[in-house]
């Protein structure tokens, strides 16, 4: 695997992908694998609440039972916010790939200064050949867009900064 989460290959994206396949054939809810400075959570639901400390024994967890998703998080916390920057954040519904346009070659979904509905879409996420469309969510102008297209993006991870109507 890759030796920061800020960058993962298609490898590491495939490993992942065979994780979250061999998770979704078992009787396991979660399981955590620490590669490196990659900390991976993979699991059936809604993420797992935070624990103060990391812990490093086992390498598969059990936790509640609800539907299939995947969330991948860094070592060191994710970054958050300026305090002073304006505007409220669309975070990543997913991990996944991050595309901006609906196909290569095509216009972005949105660009900066384009006005937003909660029913706008502003972009795709990719798991396992999946495409996901990402809705706004709310009313406003894009004032900061915060992912490179095409980029690997985790789960809450801010995608857009949205300036409210």
């Amino acid at each position: 695997m890759a030796g920061t989460a800020d960058f993962l290959t298609d490898a590491d994206l495939t490993r992942i992908e065979r994780l979250m396949e061999a998770l979704d054939r078992s009787g396991i809810d979660y399981m955590k694998v620490d590669i490196g400075a990659l900390q991976l959570t993979l699991g059936k639901g809604a993420p797992p609440a935070p624990q103060a400390a990391p812990v490093s024994a086992p390498v598969a967890t059990p936790a509640a039972p609800a539907s299939p998703a995947a969330v991948a998080a860094p070592a060191a916390p994710a970054p958050t916010p300026a305090p002073a920057a304006a505007g409220e954040v669309i975070a990543a519904p997913l991990m996944g790939r991050f595309y901006a346009r609906p196909e290569q070659g095509a216009a972005p979904f949105v660009t900066l200064g384009d006005t937003v509905t909660p029913d706008t879409t502003i972009c795709l996420i990719e798991v396992m050949k999946t495409f996901t469309s990402v809705p706004a969510g709310v009313s406003g102008r894009i004032v900061e867009i915060l992912v490179a297209d095409e980029a690997v993006v985790e789960y809450g991870q801010p995608l857009f900064r949205v300036e409210k109507a």
